[in-house]
């Protein structure tokens, strides 16, 4: 699996950085990473410190790396919002999983 999300993330990298400079571009998805504050203390630049989470999981190390890589960033990370969660559990567990990268 990991090196399926490896390679998706690379292609993705490639994808962007073959994108002329004048191209506005959103990448939405579920990505199910939680980016956290650990994350807004490693990579200021395109993190922001309105995580919601406390640490970084995978999905969101892969994510970081990638707005690094291509100088872009998680939207909603550099605001702050009245809901920074995207995903709200039945029980009522919230979550800021899916993230918009301009």
């Amino acid at each position: 699996m990991s090196n399926e999300k490896d390679q998706f993330y690379e292609d993705l990298d490639g994808f962007i950085d073959s994108l002329p400079p004048h191209v506005f571009l959103f990448v939405l998805g579920d990505s199910n990473a939680h980016i956290g504050q650990d994350s807004h203390k490693t990579s200021p630049r395109v993190v922001g410190r309105y995580t919601l989470a406390y640490s970084t999981n995978d999905n969101g190390q892969h994510l970081v790396k990638l707005c690094e890589s291509c100088n872009i960033q998680p939207a909603l990370l550099k605001r702050p919002h009245p809901h920074q969660w995207t995903w709200e559990h039945a029980e009522g567990n919230k979550s800021q999983v899916d993230h918009i990268i301009l």
